[in-house]
């Protein structure tokens, strides 16, 4: 049987819903997302939760550094407004929040959970450990893959826990990137899909690691990269990329 690419949608459907909310995460089960793709900090009081950015003020009415609030401060922002006023209700989720709904909701789902460096505080041990304890206490490490562009958070966590899978994400060229991937101990290639060959993804795969791209918004490139083969493919456009390889097979 040929090997179907993953949809992952990216923080949720984000195309049509306020990005990283339990909406977005609701609607990307609803239309057909094989996963999904979420951001998370910590708290002012060590909570990890939902937000891509480090500050408030681009997707909450809230300002600030996401790290000086509290987790009871962050839950009473209005996250969806800035999409559109029918999403006022909108608020930023806790990890625990995602973790628990796609246990009792969404369980053939796999989880991206890509980890932010926080601003003030360059040590990643404090992130690393509240979120794999999440994911263990949920057993749910076989369906979570944990992704940063900080690399060396990613080590630090594989060291605290040997069966955790890591992606590393890249957003510049990498020469024998397998090489790289060894170096780290990482399970998954997780670049900017413009930056993959049909060459290296072929090396990749043959030594076991899987290759996830971002963000691909485009049908032409979604057809090439299932074609391809990649693993799975991280998405802002879940309906039309989905109607895209639907149409493809």
């Amino acid at each position: 049987m040929e090997k179907r690419t993953q949809i992952w949608a990216h923080r949720g459907y984000s195309l049509k819903y306020p990005e990283n909310t339990m909406l977005a995460f609701e609607q990307a089960s609803i239309h057909g997302a094989d996963g999904i793709e979420l951001d998370v900090h910590l708290s002012g009081d060590g909570v990890p939760v939902i937000i891509h950015d480090n500050r408030l003020e681009r997707t909450t009415n809230g300002r600030g550094w996401v790290e000086e609030k509290s987790s009871h401060e962050l839950r009473q922002l209005d996250a969806g407004s800035w999409k559109g006023a029918e999403f006022s209700d909108c608020r930023i989720p806790t990890l625990e929040e995602v973790l628990d709904w796609v246990v009792k909701r969404a369980p053939y789902m796999t989880v991206n959970l890509e980890l932010k460096r926080s601003r003030g505080n360059p040590s990643y041990d404090r992130l690393a450990q509240r979120v794999l304890s999440l994911v263990k206490q949920y057993r749910m490490l076989e369906k979570v893959i944990f992704s940063s562009f900080q690399h060396p958070l990613l080590c630090i966590l594989k060291e605290m826990e040997s069966q955790a899978q890591t992606g590393l994400l890249v957003a510049e060229p990498i020469h024998q990137p397998w090489v790289y991937m060894k170096h780290w101990k990482a399970n998954a290639y997780h670049p900017d899909y413009r930056l993959l060959d049909l060459s290296t993804l072929e090396i990749l795969q043959a030594q076991g690691i899987r290759v996830h791209v971002y963000t691909v918004n485009h049908r032409e490139a979604a057809q090439k990269l299932t074609s391809a083969g990649v693993d799975a493919m991280i998405t802002d456009c879940l309906e039309d990329i989905r109607d895209a390889l639907e149409e493809k097979n």
